[in-house]
């Protein structure tokens, strides 16, 4: 048999009574980050950490690196509760900890910065979309609400030709992240029965405030960690600067902030202080301990070693949601999101993430992806002369953080340095 034919994908109009679905599909993809072209933008919400670190602390129970994004993964389901009811609406509220979905997309929003011509490399962006399937009613409201609160496209396709489909909206989702994210929906996700998709997409492209210096950056070795590591290390592109960060002592671990140029956004790097010291930074990190972290960093002058690296990550993340509380959902019998449709039970099948990141001596490059498939069933500056010396030559933690709204966009491991 020779391929199915493309389906068309057309744009609806709010009022769209006549489109129905009988299986949902939220697929979430990746973020970026922009630099701001006002000279005071909006402070956006603050929005609590809780969720990140939560989903950190299940993604991290294996070995080696992680790279996820919370803030791609919260605004895929955001968009998804947004037609749960009952206790199926209540979990979901209780594990995405996103508060006020109005607010949390205003915040979106917000720190959404256009680039700036003849400024330094600085994006973020963030676009939704919704597909769904052709001449099957849905509740109207619904869907009007995700389109106005999360800016989200609405396209309509047959997904009873499901590669054709499927390979329109992976196609969506490259152009979205600048190529980063492929693939995201896998071959056989999409089947005749599929009914509807909700698509994020995040992309963050960004400069360092203060760049590293291509000639410091010298060949030294990283300790890998892991039961088969052996104590061993390898040899890695070991990137080195001497300046200002913000900087914060955790006890077991030291907090380094390095900004981006023309923004709110930091990395914040976490690196023990002992080389094999990782699961006791791993044990102490909590929603509150960060937050404190993030609101306690003071001016420091340090002497930071840190490794190019580069992580691509994928992961399944419906059975981790279930331990983290959001079972009804996923219950084809019990779960109830009628506030999309009362024409058939919905349910969530599956949700997939993928994420990528490349950290070097100019800035960072980062993207995420998120699908979740739904079914139907039957302090003061510090000032020192000598300059604190911090060797991110460990396995260390890092976070991509909004220091004004203090929202996770990712975070990650890294084990090994990759590249």
């Amino acid at each position: 048999m020779g391929p199915d034919p493309e389906p068309k994908a057309s744009a609806w109009g709010i009022n769209i009574g006549e489109t129905m679905f009988r299986k949902l599909c939220s697929i979430g993809a990746a973020f970026g980050v922009c630099a701001s072209s006002s000279a005071n933008p909006p402070r956006p919400v603050p929005i609590k950490p809780d969720f990140a670190i939560n989903l950190y602390h299940e993604l991290a129970k294996g070995d080696g690196n992680v790279f996820f994004s919370p803030i791609s993964i919260q605004s895929a389901l955001a968009m998804t509760s947004e037609g749960a009811r009952g206790e199926t609406a209540k979990q979901m509220a209780g594990v995405i900890q996103i508060g006020d979905s109005k607010a949390f997309s205003q915040m979106l929003s917000e720190i959404q910065r256009a680039p700036v011509k003849d400024q330094p490399r600085m994006t973020l962006t963030i676009a939704n979309a919704i597909w769904a399937q052709e001449a099957y009613p849905f509740d109207p409201a619904y869907v009007a609400l995700v389109r106005k609160q999360f800016a989200a496209e609405a396209r309509g396709l047959d997904f009873a030709q499901s590669e054709a489909s499927r390979q329109i909206i992976n196609k969506w989702v490259e152009d979205k992240t600048n190529n980063k994210i492929k693939d995201l929906i896998a071959q056989g996700m999409i089947t005749q029965d599929t009914r509807m998709v909700l698509t994020n997409a995040v992309y963050f492209n960004a400069d360092w405030a203060s760049q590293f210096k291509d000639y410091a950056t010298t060949d030294a070795p990283f300790m890998l960690s892991g039961p088969d590591a052996g104590g061993k290390s390898k040899t890695v592109k070991m990137m080195r600067q001497v300046n200002k960060y913000g900087y914060a002592d955790a006890g077991t671990h030291h907090v380094v902030s390095l900004r981006y140029a023309g923004s709110d956004q930091a990395m914040v790097l976490m690196v023990p202080k002992k080389v094999n010291g990782l699961a006791k930074v791993e044990a102490s990190l909590t929603p509150a301990s960060l937050s404190k972290a993030l609101s306690g960093l003071a001016s420091r002058k340090i002497d930071l070693s840190m490794p190019r690296f580069k992580i691509e990550q994928s992961a399944a993340l419906g059975d981790v949601l279930k331990k983290m509380g959001m079972e009804l959902p996923f219950d084809g019998e019990k779960a109830d999101f009628s506030g999309m449709t009362t024409a058939e039970k919905l349910s969530i099948s599956a949700v997939v993430h993928k994420a990528f990141c490349k950290v070097d001596e100019n800035g960072t490059e980062a993207a995420a992806a998120t699908a979740v498939l739904m079914e139907a069933t039957s302090a003061p500056p510090m000032e020192e002369e000598k300059p604190l010396e911090i060797r991110a030559d460990r396995p260390f933690l890092f976070a991509i953080v909004d220091l004004s709204s203090q929202a996770v966009l990712f975070m990650g491991r890294v084990a090994d340095p990759g590249e």
